[in-house]
C-alpha cells in the first residue's frame, strides 16, 4: 500500500517537485507523436515578469483514440497529468486525464475540448484539484490569416483579452495576449513562444 504522507513529505520542497516534473516532461517527449513546448511570461502593472515552461504531447493509437500528456513548471507551481484522447472526426478532440500537482492533496483532473476548421480554432481546457477554489480554465477562439492568428482568449490567473500570434516558421509561434486578469483585477500582458518538436 502506498503511504500518501510519505509521498507528500518527500515531494513538498519546490526544487524536488520541479525536478520530478522535468523528468515527466522528458518522458512525455520521448513517447509523443505530436509535441510542443511553450515558454511564456506574465507581466503585470508592476513590470515583474513571471516565467512558465510547459509541454503538451499526444499520440493516436488508433484512428480515433489516443493518449496525451501535459506538464508545467513555473516559479510557484508545478503539475503534470495525462490521459485518453478521443477524436470522432478530424476537426474535434476530446480529452480527459488525471495527474499530480504541487500541493498536499497531490491529485489533479482535466477535461478539454478542441475544435478546428479551415481557419478557425476553439479550445476549452479545464482543470480541477483539491479544494473549492482549486480550478483553472483556458478558452480561446482564433481565426487564421496566413501566418497570423487573431482571436480572443480567457485564461484564469492570466488574462482575458485579444490574442495575436505570428508563425514565421511552421514549428514556431510567437504570441501576445494583453488584457485584464479577472481574478486579481489587474491589467496584464502574457507573451510567449510555442515550439513544435514533432
Amino acid at each position: 500500500m502506498i503511504d500518501k504522507q510519505y509521498i507528500i513529505n518527500n515531494l513538498k520542497p519546490q526544487n524536488t517537485m520541479k525536478k520530478f516534473f522535468v523528468i515527466i516532461i522528458l518522458a512525455l517527449v520521448a513517447n509523443a507523436a505530436v509535441a510542443q513546448f511553450q515558454i511564456y511570461t506574465r507581466i503585470s502593472e508592476k513590470i515583474t515578469p513571471e516565467y512558465d515552461f510547459n509541454f503538451y504531447g499526444q499520440k493516436l493509437l488508433t484512428k480515433h483514440v489516443g493518449i496525451w500528456g501535459f506538464a508545467l513548471v513555473e516559479q510557484k507551481w508545478a503539475e503534470a497529468y495525462g490521459g485518453l484522447l478521443y477524436s470522432p472526426a478530424k476537426w474535434v478532440e476530446i480529452t480527459v486525464g488525471a495527474g499530480i500537482e504541487q500541493c498536499d492533496a497531490l491529485y489533479r483532473l482535466s477535461a478539454n475540448v478542441f475544435l478546428s476548421g479551415k481557419n478557425f480554432s476553439f479550445l476549452l481546457a479545464t482543470e480541477k484539484g483539491d479544494g473549492r477554489d482549486n480550478w483553472w480554465y483556458k478558452s480561446f477562439l482564433k481565426y487564421q490569416v496566413g501566418k497570423w492568428n487573431f482571436g480572443i482568449q480567457s485564461w484564469r490567473f492570466h488574462v482575458t483579452g485579444p490574442i495575436v500570434e505570428y508563425s514565421p516558421l511552421s514549428r514556431l509561434k510567437i504570441w501576445v495576449n494583453p488584457g485584464r486578469d479577472l481574478e486579481f483585477g489587474i491589467n496584464r500582458i502574457t507573451a510567449g513562444v510555442d515550439v513544435k518538436v514533432f
